[in-house]
């Protein structure tokens, strides 16, 4: 037998499909096996959420359809906690994105030379500059772009290529934990989407 699938226009968010799955198996219903919860982008008509049974589900004696639905439309994720859990994971990802291609940090001052900020480049210079004392100098740092490089003339100059970089990695996780601090910290989900907003749109 095929599967049936029922799709539903959700507004009221967040939508834990989790959570959804265990409330729809613990309510009762006998005439088909849940298959699954899943998002849906569909515009003609508006859908938003799928719901997969083994089977159609009876419409009466007993109305499992009906069941269904209301759990659908009453479901609310526990709002608010799931949803700022769900925007800190969207800044998380969107931080990964950030440090993978876009993050950079320039030395010496004003120079217009501008360098990776990527975990293999973080790593790099940190080796860097913890031997220090054991570099034969002078050596090329090249920057992101490959289109410039910094030649590092000494232990000194190492240290503060270092402290360059380490500045802007400091600044940034500052940002980002103040974003979460004020997602945590927002009074219902509009507040909480404007604050994520304000490091998801960087």
């Amino acid at each position: 037998m095929a599967d049936a699938v029922y799709k539903f226009n959700k507004t009221n968010y967040p939508i834990d499909f989790e959570e959804l799955e265990i409330e729809l198996n613990n309510s009762g219903i006998t005439s088909a096996s849940l298959r699954g919860v899943s998002s849906l982008n569909e515009t003609d008509p508006v859908k938003n959420l799928s719901v997969t049974w083994n089977s159609t589900l009876s419409d009466s004696a007993p109305d499992d359809e009906g069941t269904m639905d209301t759990v659908v439309n009453d479901h609310n994720g526990d709002s608010l906690p799931i949803f700022k859990k769900q925007l800190c994971q969207q800044v998380d990802d969107y931080a990964c994105k950030r440090f993978a291609g876009v993050l950079t940090y320039e030395y010496t001052a004003s120079s217009g030379k501008f360098f990776s900020l990527t975990l293999t480049a973080q790593m790099h210079i940190t080796n860097l500059y913890t031997n220090k004392a054991n570099l034969t100098y002078t050596f090329k740092v090249f920057t992101k772009d490959n289109s410039d490089s910094h030649t590092v003339a000494d232990a000194t100059d190492m240290t503060n290529f270092y402290l360059a970089m380490n500045n802007a990695y400091v600044t940034e996780m500052n940002l980002i934990e103040t974003t979460k601090t004020n997602i945590d910290g927002a009074a219902d989900a509009a507040a909480a989407q404007t604050a994520a907003d304000a490091y998801l749109d960087l």
